[in-house]
């Protein structure tokens, strides 16, 4: 099992490489739900450098008028030591295919990658991978490693957004009532608050909790899991280096690293792991005349 992770920046990397087996990293402009945003240039100068996976996302609606941007990065990505791309708009997939290239695509649409039965089908278009959502359980995530062709990646470790809107709520909002900017904005809702990030792409909501489930690595090793990340969104850098010291140092003792975790993260929880989500579906049907 390999441990990719989202770095605070590009000097972590450094610090990180001997703990680490790969990277994820965001194209400028063409990726949204991140911190730090690197030209395709930086990235390939990063995976010509350091002896890691080198993993890009290109995880935004693209638009036509961004089509020639997208191909011409997905040109040079070919050209380059990079191991895949995580895409989400089904533009890339197309070109993926028309062009023949080498590298591995992940299927990251966020909230669809729930099941193997489609995991398949895009397995057979030529994607390779697929990062799956936080919206499912354990079970769910055993069940479509068994049944996948795809390798898998399962995030383990961060904030993770619940949904985004390509309107900027938070600055409409300050623009109406004339209120002064601030680095921070939550919603808040009973004893919760949800970070929510407005930039040029939009508004982002995200989990009031980070994510930990350090534990259920045991589980996902046992399963033939391939890859496993830890997202350093809104954690801090000295932090988030102690977290990946930890996780380099598991051997059987899963429980106790999650529960230091829990110490220095504070804010720690299990998300949808062990939380069946059950829709009933009620069919009504009214007649005229009843």
């Amino acid at each position: 099992m390999k441990k990719i992770i989202i770095p605070n920046n590009l000097k972590q990397i450094e610090k990180l490489k001997d703990k680490i087996d790969g990277i994820l990293l965001p194209v400028k402009n063409l990726s949204i739900y991140f911190e730090n945003e690197y030209s395709i240039e930086d990235i390939i100068k990063v995976s010509n450098t350091y002896d890691i996976e080198v993993f890009v996302s290109i995880n935004k609606n693209i638009f036509n008028s961004e089509l020639e941007d997208v191909k011409k990065t997905l040109e040079l990505i070919n050209k380059s030591k990079i191991k895949g791309v995580f895409y989400y708009d089904l533009s890339i997939l197309s070109i993926y295919k028309e062009k023949d290239y080498t590298f591995d695509l992940i299927w990251n649409q966020e909230h669809f990658t729930t099941n193997y039965f489609t995991s398949n089908y895009y397995y057979n278009e030529g994607v390779k991978g697929i990062y799956l959502s936080n919206d499912i359980t354990k079970e769910e995530i055993l069940n479509i490693k068994e049944n996948t062709k795809q390798y898998v990646i399962v995030n383990v470790l961060g904030y993770t957004p619940m949904f985004t809107s390509r309107r900027h709520l938070v600055n409409n909002y300050l623009k109406t009532f004339n209120l002064n900017k601030s680095n921070n904005y939550y919603l808040e809702k009973k004893d919760k608050r949800y970070k929510i990030i407005d930039d040029k792409n939009g508004s982002t909501v995200y989990t009031d909790f980070i994510l930990n489930s350090i534990k259920e690595i045991k589980d996902f090793k046992e399963k033939n899991i391939e890859y496993i990340l830890f997202n350093s969104f809104n954690i801090k850098e000295d932090v988030f280096a102690k977290i990946i010291d930890l996780v380099s140092e598991i051997n059987d003792n899963y429980e106790k690293i999650e529960s230091e975790i829990d110490k220095l993260l504070k804010n720690t929880n299990k998300g949808f792991l062990y939380n069946k989500t059950i829709y009933e579906v009620k069919k009504q049907i009214k007649y005229r005349g009843e």
